[in-house]
């Protein structure tokens, strides 16, 4: 640009969810301005900061400026791709294109911030929210063993308390699954990386914050407490769920009652109980596994009791939501004799009560993805994603929008972390690659693929620290062909959508004659196989859908 000496060009960043230039949102104090040293090729580039927009406003110039004036740079955390997704739905393809770049716009300073521009926190429960696609998509290790330290140096060493955001020990809202990361985010590291070292490192983090928790149980469930000088946006559940009509708050995520949320925390302190229960074992510190192991079993007996109606079949006397059904299915919380009627009223839900959509908030979203993904429902999934009305990814597609929201509606944020989870779901259930904590590191490969009725075809490859692992289905005809690749050192348990298991071929030959491949079982509509590595091709006739 070009400008007489000290001419004040001022810049101002705005956002827009739609891309349509008329209807800009909040800048949220985002602007620069520079002072003109005179002469014809003036750059002003910051140096010590990063801009979260679509728009700019440019004034105090002479001219117009030319498109080609200005150029904006993409500033991310520099962590190498690990995957390549695509099928034959080219709004899903978008999605995770959608998804991959909002991972890139948030992971700045060597966290991942839950929006680049108004807080630029490192919130843990959409950390949580959005790890599963990171550690498909990126190489994570490193990324997030640093995060795993953050929150880790946060805890108040008296009370055991971890707080909501690290490395900043910020007043901010949030709940118990918030500082659950402490648990999980070394968890799934192991999952997928098979270094124990991180499990070894965040332990004593774990037991303090679990001495915590338990510090805030009443008659065995776990109570409402928040973090001292804050007086709302305490003891959060399943946050940014979809607005009811007769909400009132602005777009702000707080819309779940006081009993799903008591509900949602119990639930994830489950789950924290549970996950540190494995981890002890693995370190062999088997005192702590069975403490932790019957803290779970005696906290879900009172979840039971307190919150489960066995003629409703939910958990929630109000509006059943799908959270609130498959955390308890995934989690094996509902009693074995109710758990055919609490999966018939999630699938009912989404298909009957709200046409398909979603009804999930940031961690909702997580586990009921996980639920549909483990009961071999990624057809609803799918419809889920695809759906083109609100609230859902589709819907947020056909409004324009380049990075995913901060809520299901417009407002707030239009580059977030809150509904990142569909991009795990590419993977672990369309192609159905998937770790085995048993034998971490993908040192043995669960590959569970999920054709759904309207897709021709999907592929990923994964980068694995074993090798490259690649899975590929594909309708012929009236067939249906599944190609896959395994790494050197490993092996694979493969689950086919078939229960004639006789009727599959690999490579044109009966299965029994096949080299490498040996049935474990038939299931309910599935037949499971052991592989060993190699490249693989299975096929058997099917109904074309």
């Amino acid at each position: 640009m070009a400008g007489s000496p000290g001419d004040e060009i001022d810049l101002v960043y705005y956002a827009s969810h739609t891309g349509d230039h008329k209807k800009l949102t909040e800048n949220f104090r985002q602007s620069d301005q520079y002072i003109c040293r005179g002469g014809p090729d003036e750059e002003f580039r910051s140096q010590f900061n990063w801009r979260a927009f679509r728009f700019v406003k440019v004034t105090g110039l002479s001219k117009p400026p030319k498109c080609s004036d200005a150029t904006a740079e993409l500033i991310s955390t520099d962590l190498s791709r690990t995957s390549t997704f695509e099928c034959s739905d080219p709004v899903l393809n978008r999605l995770h294109e959608l998804v991959v770049h909002t991972h890139r716009c948030l992971t700045l300073g060597g966290i991942q911030v839950d929006c680049p521009h108004r807080e630029r926190l490192g919130y843990g429960a959409e950390g949580l929210g959005s790890l599963g696609q990171a550690l498909y998509n990126f190489d994570s290790a490193a990324f997030y063993s640093k995060w795993t330290r953050d929150f880790q140096d946060g805890q108040d060493p008296d009370t055991g308390m971890v707080d909501y955001t690290a490395p900043f020990r910020i007043h901010s809202g949030g709940g118990p699954a918030w500082s659950g990361t402490c648990i999980l985010f070394p968890w799934h590291l192991y999952r997928f990386y098979g270094d124990e070292r991180i499990l070894a490192e965040s332990y004593p983090t774990m037991r303090r914050w679990l001495g915590c928790l338990e510090a805030h149980c009443r008659d065995g469930l776990l109570q409402p407490y928040g973090l001292p000088k804050m007086s709302i946006w305490q003891f959060l559940g399943d946050w940014a769920s979809p607005r009811r009509p007769d909400d009132t708050l602005p777009c702000s995520g707080h819309w779940t009652t006081e009993r799903q949320n008591q509900v949602f925390n119990n639930l994830h302190y489950h789950l924290q109980l549970t996950t540190t229960a494995r981890i002890a074992a693995i370190l062999k510190k088997t005192d702590d596994a069975r403490s932790c192991t019957d803290a779970a079993l005696a906290l879900r007996r009172r979840i039971n009791e307190a919150y489960f109606d066995p003629q409703a079949a939910t958990y929630t006397a109000d509006e059943q939501q799908q959270t609130y059904l498959a955390l308890p299915l995934l989690l094996d919380v509902v009693p074995d004799e109710h758990r055919a009627r609490v999966r018939q009223n999630l699938l009912d839900d989404i298909t009957q009560r709200r046409g398909g959509h979603l009804d999930f908030g940031v961690l909702g979203g997580v586990y009921t993805l996980a639920a549909l993904t483990r009961e071999g429902r990624s057809d609803l999934v799918y419809r889920m994603a695809t759906n083109r009305t609100w609230p859902g990814w589709g819907n947020l597609v056909d409004q324009g929008a380049t990075t995913l929201w901060e809520h299901w509606l417009p407002g707030d944020s239009s580059v977030h972390n809150s509904f990142l989870s569909i991009g795990e779901w590419f993977f672990s259930g369309l192609a159905g690659i998937q770790p085995d904590a048993d034998a971490p590191g993908f040192r043995r490969i669960y590959l569970r693929p999920q054709p759904v009725p309207g897709l021709q075809w999907a592929k990923a490859t994964f980068k694995s620290p074993c090798g490259v692992i690649v899975s590929r289905w594909r309708r012929e005809s009236s067939e249906l062909v599944f190609e896959f690749q395994i790494p050197p050192n490993t092996t694979a348990v493969v689950r086919l959508p078939t229960p004639n298991a006789e009727a599959v071929r690999e490579n044109g030959r009966p299965v029994a004659e096949a080299g490498g491949v040996r049935l474990l079982q038939i299931g309910s509509g599935t037949a499971d196989f052991q592989i060993s590595s190699g490249n693989y091709r299975f096929s058997y006739h099917c109904i074309q859908q």
